[in-house]
């Protein structure tokens, strides 16, 4: 362990030009990094909307304004719900001309085991 004290410390400071310099390297590289994932992100999103625009028939680019929203979500899944256990538990005409109807379920399933015997 050295004793003299001239040299425990540095004699010189950190020369700073060549801090200066890696920081704005840091900086331009940061920058272009961010403009090529900009580029990547904006090719990859016309293509991915070209591709959904002719695959599917409920792609909509623009929403109508006069399109109803949702307001009240709860609500609107308690009706909904409502209305397909409704739909469940009572017979009703799906083709009345030609004499299709829909069967409440614990009937459909008394059907089911019935021609399965």
């Amino acid at each position: 362990m050295p004793t003299d004290r001239a040299s425990t410390y540095e004699h010189s400071d950190a020369r700073v030009r060549p801090l200066v310099y890696t920081g704005l390297g840091l900086v331009v590289l940061c920058a272009i990094g961010f403009v090529g994932a900009s580029i990547v992100t904006g090719l990859f999103e016309r293509r991915t909307n070209a591709e959904f625009e002719d695959a599917s028939p409920l792609f909509v680019r623009d929403v109508p304004k006069d399109a109803p929203l949702l307001t009240d979500e709860p609500a609107f899944a308690a009706q909904f719900v409502a209305e397909q256990e409704k739909r469940l538990s009572r017979y009703g005409w799906i083709d009345e001309p030609n004499g299709v109807v829909h069967l409440p379920i614990e009937r459909a399933m008394e059907l089911i085991v019935e021609e399965s015997k």
